[in-house]
């Protein structure tokens, strides 16, 4: 008989979706910026923890799954309902956690190219105050009730904070998600929008009664959240690796230790018949790539 209101489905196809991406795109970026370019950075660094948090929190989830998450409580038996509970606890606990490395990795590389103390403060500021905020969400999920393990088994007699704290709490931490998403104009502002839907679904955290199958909708969207950030956090990356592609010279400018040279526009030709080329200081390996890759682009799209 076909189980009615099974979310399994939604839960296996959404998850296998947005892990391959993830994958592909932080593994296109990591591509460039090692092999073709040579220009890696910390923010690669953190944009890398983050995907290994993400695979953790798919593992869990697909955990949760064979036990029969997705499915209504009376579909299995109480022992079953503990254990996925208390999987989905340790799963949510990585996808809380992935969010500080990938934001974080967006906030560093905006911090790399871009110029100016003021912008570098308020990315600092935002970075610093991610970090401290989802951590403590992540922390808060443990500590509510005493023992913890009532958490995942509530015949077990406990001291517990009223639910609606830590719920409350969550729903802060997802707008303060979204708020960095804003500002780090970086990123689409759809991460933001499913940091909002997500926020709104995190009412769902104090269900006692079908926990398992309540939260589905709250783990999807922070799947898909991060997802997002993966793939705008790399696309911009990727136009030296699409050059390679496409079999189109990467020369447009020559590389030294402590300079580039590019073709600078209204530039004439010399004696021996070559364009004039302009020289910029250097800053870092990162930030030169990345910024003249972009006045690379503007140049052919006014050429």
């Amino acid at each position: 008989m076909a189980d009615s209101g099974s979310k399994v489905p939604t839960v296996v196809g959404v998850l296998t979706v947005e892990l391959i991406l993830s994958l592909v795109a932080v593994g296109a970026r990591l591509y460039t910026r090692t092999v073709v370019k040579r220009v890696a950075g910390w923010d690669d660094a953190l944009l890398v923890l983050g995907l290994v948090l993400i695979i953790g929190f798919s593992i869990g989830m697909f955990v949760c799954v064979g036990d029969g998450y997705g499915r209504h409580k009376e579909r299995y038996s109480s022992q079953e309902y503990i254990q996925i509970i208390k999987t989905e606890l340790i799963a949510q606990t990585f996808v809380v956690l992935a969010f500080v490395p990938t934001k974080c990795a967006v906030g560093a590389t905006m911090i790399r190219v871009f110029p100016g103390r003021v912008l570098h403060a308020i990315l600092w500021f935002m970075m610093i105050t991610v970090a401290i905020i989802f951590v403590l969400n992540a922390i808060l999920d443990f500590v509510q009730c005493n023992p913890p393990h009532h958490m995942w088994d509530y015949t077990v007699p406990a001291s517990c904070w009223n639910p609606l704290i830590y719920t409350r709490y969550s729903i802060f931490t997802g707008a303060w998600g979204a708020l960095y998403d804003f500002v780090c104009v970086v990123v689409p502002w759809c991460a933001g929008a499913c940091a909002i839907v997500k926020s709104v679904e995190l009412q769902k955290l104090s269900s006692r009664t079908d926990y398992a199958y309540d939260t589905v909708g709250i783990n999807m969207w922070s799947s898909s959240e991060l997802c997002l950030i993966c793939i705008a956090a790399s696309i911009p990356t990727l136009r030296p690796l699409l050059r390679k592609i496409q079999g189109k010279s990467d020369n447009q400018y020559r590389e030294t230790p402590h300079s580039h040279e590019f073709q600078t526009f209204g530039s004439k030709p010399n004696s021996h018949g070559r364009i004039a080329a302009a020289r910029l200081p250097s800053r870092t390996d990162s930030e030169e790539a990345l910024t003249l890759d972009h006045l690379a682009y503007v140049g052919s799209a006014r050429a």
